[in-house]
């Protein structure tokens, strides 16, 4: 009797191990789907087409082109957007309709507008990670996306300083990776490079090897600030030709925030960042805003900031 009720007497547990295996073979499948999907944008020639589409209305989806290398006027274009127009996933209420603009080299552009208009989701549809509405992406490799909230991984903060560029080490410590995703890669940093990013983005206290040995739960120890900051450390250290910035310096005061853009600006990066504050006008070079769901427009910030 013990025997055959074990079924009945464990149907909870069971029940609930099924449903945790389904989730996380999504995951997995997902992961996979994007994994793919770098991998061809990687590989992929000039202009052709690298996000693959299954859903039922082929005409309502979000294209990417790797962008061909020309210059314009003197500069590369990096990234071009081209009719955009998103969705909430739910509520198939729009967001953006028919939005338009391109980023070249030397660009430094901010994106501001009220609340729920959309800034965050249009950034996440840049790099695909938003996909409901229609559009096309041209982008070159090499683009880097920083989120207001950081991934903190288990591991040491040399680790969370590598990650994502160089989380998949073929050797532990024989400095060998993975470059399939992306064959720009840059050589792995050494430890003198973390300890004087991180003495350039405002983390002083946390450089030094011991530190970068220790292996705690940096997500708790670290505030939401310095998180942010350890955030922008890695894309200075992945030196990406473009980089996305959602609302990646929220948590931080005038000063600091400063000492960051100024980091970004003297590495030669190319920018877009999602905020609020009117003081992020004053690192970038151009302003789009997006007043409601037609209603945008390209504006100089300099010429903004005088206003």
């Amino acid at each position: 009797m013990t025997d055959l009720s074990l079924l009945v007497n464990q149907y909870k547990e069971l029940s609930n191990f099924a449903a945790v295996v389904n989730r996380l073979s999504e995951l997995d499948e997902g992961m996979e789907e994007a994994k793919s999907v770098a991998e061809k944008f990687a590989m992929q020639e000039p202009g052709s087409e690298v996000a693959s589409v299954d859903n039922a209305d082929k005409q309502s989806y979000i294209r990417f082109l790797c962008l061909t290398n020309h210059a314009n006027g003197g500069r590369q274009e990096l990234m071009r957007a081209e009719n955009m127009c998103l969705t909430v996933p739910t509520t198939k209420r729009p967001l953006v309709q028919n939005l338009s603009f391109s980023v070249s080299t030397g660009d430094s552009m901010l994106i501001m507008g009220p609340s729920g208009v959309g800034k965050s989701s249009l950034l996440r549809a840049l790099v695909n990670l938003w996909g409901f509405g229609s559009g096309t992406v041209h982008r070159v490799r090499g683009t880097f996306f920083v989120p207001q909230k950081p991934y903190m991984l288990l591991g040491t903060l040399r680790e969370q300083m590598l990650y994502p560029t160089w989380s998949d080490l073929a050797d532990e410590g024989s400095g060998k990776f993975d470059k399939v995703c992306d064959p720009e890669v840059p050589p792995m940093p050494t430890d003198t490079e973390l300890m004087e990013v991180l003495h350039r983005v405002g983390l002083s206290q946390l450089a030094s090897v011991s530190e970068l040995n220790k292996e705690i739960d940096w997500a708790a120890t670290l505030s939401l600030g310095e998180q942010q900051r350890l955030g922008v450390a890695r894309c200075l250290l992945s030196r990406p030709k473009l980089a996305l910035l959602d609302e990646a310096t929220s948590a931080m005061d005038a000063t600091r925030e400063n000492i960051v853009y100024t980091a970004l600006h003297e590495a030669g990066i190319t920018y877009v960042s999602v905020g609020h504050r009117s003081s992020l006008i004053a690192h970038h070079n151009k302003v789009l805003m997006i007043d409601s769901l037609e209603k945008h427009s390209v504006e100089d910030a300099s010429a903004m900031s005088a206003r």
